[in-house]
């Protein structure tokens, strides 16, 4: 007795041609429909004089250039999501180095949603989410850094005391706080 699996690829086997070949249509004609549902425009509010409709690069757009002049980062893509009575933006961002991502990611979500809002109205409920996708710059520690600087002093703290004892003091090593302290 065949196990229903041994069947199926039993079938798959003996109707190859068949099942590629449907299989192949039902994959094109999904893409074809994703391609053209992509390009329509969507319906952002319907009223007794009509409907109001907002392509997607329009929103894209709006969103790009009101977060260009946020300062600590910038947008790298937007998705644009429409739902029923919902348009969800997921921004994926860029950071500089030294930037809080909590105090950062509520600024690119403020801007894109009042851009949305003052744009098109409150017309439909809008959602943000903000994904941090990279980071720019060099990373600095400063706790390494000071520890660099009290290691330098205490090497060198002896030559560096008599040279400039008429000038200004040189902390010692104990001097150096770190910011554990």
């Amino acid at each position: 007795m065949e196990t229903w699996d041994q069947q199926l690829l039993a079938f798959i086997i003996k109707y190859k041609e068949a099942v590629g070949g449907a299989c192949l249509f039902l994959l094109s004609w999904y893409m074809l429909h994703r391609f053209r549902v992509f390009r329509q425009p969507f319906r952002a509010a319907s009223t007794d004089n009509g409907s109001v409709w907002v392509s997607r690069a329009t929103v894209l757009n709006l969103i790009q250039s009101a977060c260009a002049g946020i300062e600590g980062g910038s947008v790298k893509r937007v998705q644009c999501i429409n739902k029923r009575r919902l348009l969800l933006l997921k921004l994926y961002i860029s950071l500089d180095v030294n930037q809080s991502f909590e105090v950062s990611s509520m600024r690119f979500q403020e801007a894109a949603k009042n851009a949305v809002t003052h744009c098109l109205g409150a017309l439909k409920a809008v959602r943000v989410d903000v994904v941090l996708d990279g980071v720019k710059g060099e990373y600095i520690n400063s706790k390494k850094s000071v520890a660099s600087t009290g290691l330098l002093t205490s090497v060198s703290g002896t030559e560096s005391v008599k040279s400039s004892e008429n000038s200004s003091t040189v902390p010692s090593a104990g001097d150096v706080k770190s910011e554990d302290d």
